[in-house]
C-alpha cells in the first residue's frame, strides 16, 4: 500500500521538482508597447500614453515551472513516443529516472527548491482619454513553492527509500517552507501623463487590487529531522512548526443549497485583502517634432512610439490576502514515535486528515484565527532602447523583496531578462533571454498577431537543448483597437478644367476659371512691368544725380498706375505699399511649393506643411538679399471682416514659424487677403479646403547684388 503512495509522491515531486517560480508574467511580451492591459502587471504606468485607444483582454494565461535540482530530458515533452506512457517503465521508476533525469549530486546542492505558478487573466480592459488612462482587471492566481528541502532527502525519496546507506541517518531540513495558495483579483488601474516638455516625457500609474481568498495551505518548520529506520518505518523530530490550511471552500460541494452559495460569497468577501502596484516611466524623445499631430495644435499622434530611450521603475504585489483557518491547523513541536509508513499514509489522505494525524502525534496549539498570506512583492527596473525604426531591445531586472526563509510569504526569484524584439502595429516578435536566481539561462520567444499572442520564456531550451530545468507557456486573446494616424490635410492639386462639364451648375465653371486665370496672369505681367519701370527710373535718377547736367530734355516715363494695396488686419503689422525695388524670384510652381493649408476657422500650421516652410527658411537664411511677402487667404464662409482677421492670423502664424527657423523678422511681411482671391470654387468642401491657405512670395532685393 505504501509503495503506491511513494509512487504518487514521486510523480508529484517529478512535476514540481523541475520548477521555480518567476513573478514575471508574460515574459518577453510584457516588454512590448502593444501589451495593452496585460502590461499593467509589468508596470502600471504602461497603460498611460498607450498605443491602444481601447484594449479588451478576453482571456490570457501564464503557466511556469522550473527548479535548481533536476534537469529532465526534453523527450518527456514530445507528443509522439513520449516515454511517460511507455509500459516498459511502469514498474521501473529507477530505470526511468536514470534515462531521463539529470540530477545534481546532492553534495553539490545547498538546498532543493520547488516552485510553480499559474496566472489566468480574465475579462479586463483599458481605455485612454486625453492624458489619462483607466483599466479594470480580473484574474485568478495560483502559487506553490517548497523551499529548503535537504538534497539528500530528495535523493532518498526519488530512490523509493531503497538506499540502505541513508537508513538510520538524520536528514535535517532546516527552515523547510511549503506554501500554496489560490485567490482571485479584481483591480482598477489609473495612469497619467505627468510631464511632457517635448524631449522629456514622464508618466505614472497605480493598480489597486481587491483580493478574494479561495484556498491556501502552508507548512513551515525551523527544524524537521527525518530518520528512516528502513523502507517502512519513519521517526520524525520537529521544532516550532507552523501548519495551516483554509476552509474557505468548505461551502463548495455537490449538494450546495442557495444558503451555501450566499455563505460562500459572503465568507470570501469578508476575508478580502488588498494589494497595490505602482510605477513610473520616463521617455527621452529627441525627435518629438516628427510626431506632431497634423491638425491639432500642441498635440502629438498616439499611434506611434516617440522615444529613443525609455526607463521604468515599478513595485508589484504590495499587500496580502486573508484565509479562514481549518479545524486542525495550528503550531506544534515534539518528537514522534516510529511510524509505520503504510499506516501513516492510510490515515493522512487529504490535508485535513494530515492535520488530524499531526494533532494526534504532536503537542499542537490549535489556533482558529484567520491567517494572512503576503504576496510575492517585487521591485522591477526596465530599460527599452529603439535601435532602428521597428527594432528594439529591452532589459528588465526583477528583485524579490523577501526570499525563501520568510514564513507565510510567497516569494519570487531574482531575474534579469534581455529581449530584442521587432514591433509593429499588428505584429510583434521577440526573443527573451533570462538569467534567473539559480544561475539558469533560458531563451524563449513570443509572437503577437493582431488579437492573438503566444509565447514561452524557455522554448528554445526545449527545442535545442537535450535537457531543461523547467518550462513556461503563455498566450491570450484580445480585442485591440489602436489609435488612428490622425487626419492629415489632403494633398491638393489644381482642378483639371478639361474634365469638368460646363453644363452642370454644381460643377466648377471652367469658363469663369479660365477668365480668372487670364486676369491673374495679366495682373502679374502688369506688376512685373511696373516694377521694371520703377527700377529703370531709379537707375536713371541715380545717374542724373552723379553726372553733369546736359541740355537734353528729360523724357518723363509713362506713369504706371500703382495697384491699390490691401489692408492688413491686426494682429499683423501695418499694411505695406507695393514694392518699388523687388523683382519676383519664384514662379507660380514655387508659390505652390510654399503653400500651407488650414482647417476651417484654424490658424494652426500643420506638420505636413512645415517641411515646405523649412526649405524656404534655409533658402532665406542663405542670402540676405531675400525678402518674403506672406499672403493669408480664407474661404468665403463668414463675414469679410472676420475673414480678414483670420487671414492675418494665418499669415502671422507662418511668419512666426519662419522666425523660429532663423529667418530675420524684418525680411518677412504679411498681407491679409481674406476671401478675395480664391483659387477654387467655394461651393464645395473641396474647393473651400483649397482656398484656406497661405502663400509665400519670395522676392530678391536687387540692390544687394550691386
Amino acid at each position: 500500500m505504501f509503495q503506491l503512495y511513494i509512487r504518487l509522491f514521486q510523480i508529484v515531486l517529478y512535476f514540481f521538482i523541475i520548477n521555480t517560480l518567476f513573478a514575471q508574467q508574460y515574459q518577453g511580451f510584457n516588454s512590448s508597447n502593444y501589451s495593452g492591459v496585460t502590461g499593467i502587471y509589468e508596470n502600471p504606468a504602461n497603460i498611460a500614453d498607450s498605443r491602444y485607444f481601447l484594449d479588451i483582454n478576453l482571456i490570457s494565461t501564464d503557466f511556469t515551472f522550473n527548479n535548481n535540482y533536476v534537469a529532465f530530458n526534453t523527450q518527456l515533452l514530445s507528443i509522439n513516443n513520449n516515454p511517460i506512457v511507455d509500459s516498459n517503465y511502469y514498474n521501473a521508476f529507477q530505470n526511468f529516472r536514470g534515462d531521463f533525469f539529470q540530477e545534481k549530486p546532492w553534495k553539490e546542492t545547498q538546498q532543493s527548491r520547488i516552485y510553480q505558478s499559474l496566472n489566468v487573466q480574465g475579462p479586463s480592459f483599458l481605455f485612454n482619454i486625453g492624458k489619462n488612462a483607466f483599466a479594470i482587471t480580473s484574474a485568478v492566481r495560483q502559487y506553490f513553492h517548497l523551499d529548503n528541502v535537504d538534497p539528500q532527502t530528495a535523493d532518498f525519496i526519488l530512490g523509493e527509500l531503497q538506499i540502505p546507506s541513508t537508513w538510520n541517518v538524520d536528514l535535517n531540513n532546516q527552515k523547510m517552507n511549503a506554501l500554496g495558495a489560490v485567490w482571485s483579483e479584481f483591480g482598477i488601474g489609473y495612469g497619467r501623463e505627468i510631464m511632457n516638455t517635448g524631449e522629456h516625457f514622464l508618466k505614472g500609474g497605480v493598480h489597486l487590487k481587491l483580493l478574494v481568498a479561495m484556498y491556501s495551505a502552508h507548512f513551515y518548520a525551523d527544524e524537521l529531522v527525518l530518520n528512516f529506520k528502513n523502507a517502512d518505518t519513519l521517526r520524525v523530530n520537529v521544532s516550532d512548526v507552523r501548519f495551516g490550511y483554509s476552509d474557505d471552500m468548505s461551502y463548495v460541494r455537490a449538494d450546495m443549497q442557495a444558503s451555501d452559495v450566499s455563505n460562500f460569497f459572503a465568507n470570501m468577501f469578508n476575508r478580502a485583502g488588498f494589494a497595490a502596484d505602482f510605477g513610473f516611466v520616463y521617455e527621452w524623445r529627441p525627435q518629438h517634432k516628427k510626431y506632431d499631430h497634423p491638425t491639432k495644435e500642441g498635440k502629438q499622434v498616439q499611434n506611434k512610439n516617440k522615444y529613443k530611450l525609455k526607463a521604468g521603475f515599478s513595485v508589484a504585489d504590495i499587500g496580502g490576502v486573508t484565509f479562514d483557518r481549518g479545524t486542525y491547523a495550528g503550531n506544534f513541536t515534539g518528537v514522534s514515535g516510529e511510524w509505520n509508513l503504510d499506516t501513516f499514509a492510510a490515515s493522512s489522505q487529504g490535508i485535513e486528515a494530515f492535520g488530524e494525524t499531526m494533532s494526534d502525534s504532536f503537542t499542537m496549539t490549535s489556533n482558529r484565527d484567520p491567517f494572512h498570506l503576503r504576496l510575492p512583492t517585487t521591485i522591477s527596473l526596465q530599460v527599452d532602447y529603439n535601435i532602428w525604426k521597428w527594432f528594439y531591445v529591452h532589459l528588465s531586472g526583477r528583485f524579490a523583496v523577501d526570499q525563501e526563509d520568510a514564513p507565510l510569504k510567497m516569494h519570487a526569484l531574482n531575474s534579469l531578462t534581455l529581449t530584442p524584439r521587432f514591433e509593429m502595429n499588428q505584429v510583434d516578435f521577440g526573443v527573451p533571454v533570462t538569467l534567473d536566481g539559480y544561475n539558469n539561462i533560458t531563451a524563449g520567444m513570443y509572437l503577437r498577431l493582431g488579437p492573438l499572442f503566444l509565447g514561452s520564456s524557455n522554448c528554445w531550451n526545449v527545442i535545442v537543448g537535450p535537457s531543461v530545468r523547467g518550462i513556461n507557456l503563455y498566450g491570450g486573446l484580445k480585442i485591440p483597437i489602436t489609435f488612428g494616424k490622425g487626419k492629415k490635410p489632403k494633398k491638393l492639386t489644381p482642378p483639371d478644367l478639361s474634365e469638368v462639364p460646363v453644363e452642370t451648375e454644381e460643377k466648377v465653371d471652367s469658363a469663369a476659371l479660365a477668365l480668372r486665370e487670364t486676369e491673374i496672369e495679366r495682373k502679374a505681367e502688369a506688376d512685373k512691368a511696373w516694377a521694371a519701370e520703377q527700377e529703370r527710373l531709379a537707375r536713371e535718377q541715380a545717374k542724373k544725380d552723379t553726372s553733369e547736367p546736359t541740355a537734353e530734355p528729360v523724357v518723363e516715363p509713362t506713369p504706371v498706375v500703382e495697384p491699390t494695396p490691401e489692408p492688413v488686419v491686426e494682429p499683423t503689422p501695418e499694411p505695406i505699399t507695393e514694392p518699388i525695388y523687388y523683382d519676383v524670384k519664384e514662379n507660380e510652381k514655387a508659390i505652390k511649393e510654399t503653400r500651407a493649408y488650414f482647417e476651417s476657422n484654424s490658424a494652426w500650421v500643420a506638420s505636413a506643411d512645415r517641411d515646405k516652410l523649412d526649405k524656404l527658411a534655409v533658402t532665406m537664411r542663405s542670402d540676405s538679399k531675400y525678402h518674403a511677402i506672406i499672403h493669408g487667404h480664407t474661404d468665403n464662409v463668414g463675414d469679410p471682416e472676420s475673414n480678414k482677421k483670420l487671414a492675418a492670423k494665418r499669415a502671422q502664424k507662418v511668419k512666426e514659424y519662419l522666425i523660429a527657423q532663423g529667418v530675420p523678422s524684418d525680411k518677412l511681411t504679411i498681407i491679409a487677403k481674406g476671401a478675395k482671391n480664391p483659387i477654387a470654387e467655394n461651393d464645395t468642401p473641396e474647393g473651400r479646403e483649397k482656398n484656406r491657405r497661405v502663400e509665400v512670395l519670395l522676392l530678391e532685393d536687387k540692390d544687394k547684388d550691386k
